[in-house]
């Protein structure tokens, strides 16, 4: 089973779906689609466009990510050997994202980003923006990792090191 073309769908009003997610859910949603997908072996090669308007997820927390307009933006492929990520993009009034690279079962390579306009959106404890930004690369078992976490008034930490995902144990360096 495969499909190759284009989709496009559009929910005008997400609160009509509620009971079915289970959630108090609500906003607007477009979607495009392009490519191919064969779902029965999880194979796609696809560019993927969707722009929501004013959504809830019924969840505090997520609600306060998302006012306004939300984009996302997907051009990936995934085959035998792994995933490919050409370009993310997550763009909103609250948060940002961006990541490419490549995953696999034994070598990866990732480049990614994230940021927040202000913490105090889900925490009274602190506020102001936050932003981290990393690579990652894995060479058979191992995760090797350069991550730069940056907050509030000048707060940042640097982790620089290898990271065994069957022990969780990690060998760096850790910097405030």
């Amino acid at each position: 089973f495969h499909m190759d073309g284009d989709v496009n769908v559009k929910a005008r009003d997400l609160s009509q779906f509620a009971a079915l997610a289970g959630q108090d859910i609500a906003g607007a949603v477009s979607a495009q689609m392009s490519g191919q997908v064969a779902p029965l072996n999880g194979t796609f090669d696809m560019v993927l466009d969707v722009t929501g308007q004013d959504l809830k997820a019924g969840i505090e927390e997520a609600d306060a990510l998302l006012p306004g307009t939300t984009t996302l933006h997907l051009d990936a492929a995934r085959d035998t050997s792994g995933t490919d990520i050409r370009a993310f993009t997550l763009n909103g009034t609250a948060v940002d994202a961006d990541a490419k690279g490549k995953i696999s079962s034994t070598d990866s390579d990732l480049t990614f980003r994230a940021g927040l306009d202000d913490l105090a959106r889900v925490t009274t404890l602190v506020s102001g923006p936050v932003t981290l930004a990393g690579d990652a690369r894995r060479a058979g078992g191992l995760w090797d990792a350069k991550l730069d976490l940056n907050g509030p008034d000048s707060s940042f930490a640097r982790l620089d090191g290898t990271l065994d995902p069957k022990t969780y144990q990690f060998d760096g360096n850790a910097s405030p």
